[in-house]
Parts: C-alpha cells; sequence; structure tokens
C-alpha cells in the first residue's frame, strides 16, 4: 500500500505501510497496545449506579477484545495529574461534573488539551455552568436543563460516515430519560446521533442532539443515552460505546518512508488520528486533515496529494 505525496519543494515521497493497524478477531481494528483506560463512575449516585455497574462486564470484555487495559472505579481521587497520565483514555459514566472539585475539573482539561481522548456518557454530561471550560469546549456551548420520564423512544444515528456510528443501524430503540440542554449545540460539534420519536409531543418537536464529538478536541465524545442497566443488553448501544472506545484511543502502525528529496530511507512510526496518517518518534505535533509531519532532521512537512488508504479508526 502506497501514499504519494508531493512535499514542500515538489519532489514526490512515497511511503510505504510496512504494518497495518493490529485486528481483533472480528475483523475490525484493535488498539496497539499497551493501551490504557480509566473508567470512573459514580457509586453514590443511586438513580445512576445499576447503570455503570451493569456495565463493568462488557467493558472488561471490550478490553480484553480491544487489547487494552481497564482500570474501573468510583474513586474520583484517581483524576490527578500524576495519575491520568498512566492513561490514554478517561471514560466517565455516569459521573456528575458538579460532584468533582474544581482540581479534578482542571486535571480533565490538561488530559484533553494533550490529546487524548475522553469520553462522557449520561449525566457525566450534566454540566450546571460551573465548569465553563467543559460547556464551551464539550459540550458546545450549552448546559443541562433537566430531562423528562424514562421511557422507551428512538435514538437516530444521523452521521454513519463517522467511526463511531458507522457499524451503527440508522436507529435503535432504547429506555433513557431524553436529556434537554439549554440550546442546541449542532453549529458548535459534531452531530453523531439525535432523539428520533420518543412519545412525547412537545420534546419530538424539536431537534435534540445526544451524541456528539467535540470540534475543539475531537477525541472528546459525549454520549447522552446511558441512564438504564438495560442499555447493556442494546447491541447498538454496545456497540456504540464498543466503537466510540476504539476510536479514541490512539491508533499506531508501522512504516517505512522512502524520501526521494533526501535520497535516503527514514524508518518511522505513525499514527493515524482522525482517518490521517501523521509521522514522527512519538505522539506530539499531530496535524489537521490533509497535513502529514515527516521525521526528518529538519521537521518538514509535506501536504497529502493522494492516498490509496482505506478510512482507519
Amino acid at each position: 500500500m502506497k501514499l504519494k505525496r508531493k512535499n514542500w519543494n515538489g519532489n514526490v515521497l512515497l511511503a510505504t505501510v510496512i504494518g497495518m493497524t493490529a485486528l481483533c478477531p472480528s475483523g475490525r481494528p484493535c488498539a496497539q497496545g499497551p493501551m490504557k483506560v480509566l473508567g470512573l463512575y459514580d457509586a453514590a449516585d443511586a438513580g445512576h449506579s445499576p447503570m455503570s455497574v451493569a456495565g463493568k462486564p462488557g467493558l472488561e470484555k471490550m478490553a480484553s477484545n480491544l487489547n487494552f487495559t481497564l482500570d474501573y472505579t468510583s474513586d474520583k481521587t484517581v483524576l490527578n495529574d500524576a495519575n491520568l497520565a498512566k492513561y490514554d483514555l478517561l471514560l466517565v459514566i455516569n459521573q456528575f461534573p458538579f460532584n468533582l472539585s474544581v482540581s479534578q475539573h482542571a486535571a480533565i482539561q490538561k488530559f484533553v488539551e494533550s490529546g487524548k481522548g475522553w469520553i462522557a456518557v449520561h449525566s457525566s454530561g450534566c454540566e450546571n455552568g460551573t465548569w465553563p471550560w467543559f460547556g464551551k469546549q464539550i459540550l458546545g456551548g450549552v448546559t443541562w436543563q433537566g430531562h423528562h420520564n424514562l421511557r422507551q423512544g428512538t435514538l437516530l444515528f444521523e452521521d454513519r460516515t463517522h467511526a463511531i456510528t458507522k457499524n451503527l443501524p440508522a436507529s435503535t430503540s432504547i429506555k433513557e430519560e431524553w436529556y434537554n440542554f439549554n440550546g442546541n449545540p449542532r453549529a458548535n460539534v459534531r452531530v453523531l446521533a439525535k432523539a428520533g420519536p420518543t412519545g412525547d409531543a412537545d420534546y419530538d418537536k424539536t431537534d435534540h442532539p445526544l451524541v456528539w464529538c467535540s470540534l475543539a478536541f475531537p477525541k472528546a465524545v459525549y454520549i447522552s443515552p446511558g441512564h438504564d442497566a438495560s442499555d447493556w443488553s442494546n447491541p447498538d448501544y454496545v456497540a456504540l460505546i464498543h466503537d466510540a472506545i476504539l476510536f479514541a484511543l490512539p491508533g499506531s502502525t508501522q512504516i517505512k518512508l522512502r524520501q526521494a528529496h533526501l535520497g535516503t530511507p527514514l524508518d518511522g512510526r505513525a499514527w493515524i488520528r482522525e482517518g490521517v496518517l501523521h509521522v514522527g518518534t512519538d505522539l506530539q505535533g499531530w496535524k489537521p486533515v490533509g497535513r502529514i509531519q515527516f521525521a526528518d532532521v529538519q521537521g518538514r512537512q509535506s501536504t497529502l496529494v493522494s492516498s490509496e488508504t482505506s478510512p482507519v479508526y
């Protein structure tokens, strides 16, 4: 598999992929180890802890299948800089942001801004205006306003081109509280799913995005559905969490480069983020879509001209 690119002075570079992302037994990509995920939930929240606890076996199975290590806890003291530095992804299930301290907010913000993955599920998105960074950068400028009665309804996967939702059907039936926010975040986030018919005429009159990615930090994902323990018996919901984790973990592959303008081979590591190949000796300096950073001594950059590769997580 070859990628044809033109470098900064017009010379052609060829990059040959010599090792693709590892595949799970299912034939879908796995995380390349060692990857570590920290899962956090609130055991004291009686309304949500049954769902959080019920998810542990399924998450442990995902860890085994996707080749990552999972630490799953209700101990909020793990949210500090030193501990979070050990992890590649923070999965927060039903932990109200307003029940976290300012220092814990700061530790999460630092983690996300470093380029690592973060998935917030259900009440983990109930920001009430006390954490401005979260409200703006993750929730798209809205705050949580409450919810209607728990009821069965339809979740529509409106964007099925994204890695998180491309393996899902057009919709799924789910038992949910159907959150309300004080506005619509659509203009400020990438919406992946929204509420469909829920049986509430007033709620169904308006657009309610419920699953999205931050535009500022694409590896930061919010999944509003996640109230009821029965979610873990819904294969579509399990697939949503599964592929969100796979997407938010950094993927890597080995490549070998032949640089025509330098005349010498260059071996190195590359990371694929948002479907773009990034070349370097570590995970730093990943570039926007269409840009590739070559790990030569001059630190030159090359613009992607064409690619024969398939989309990768």
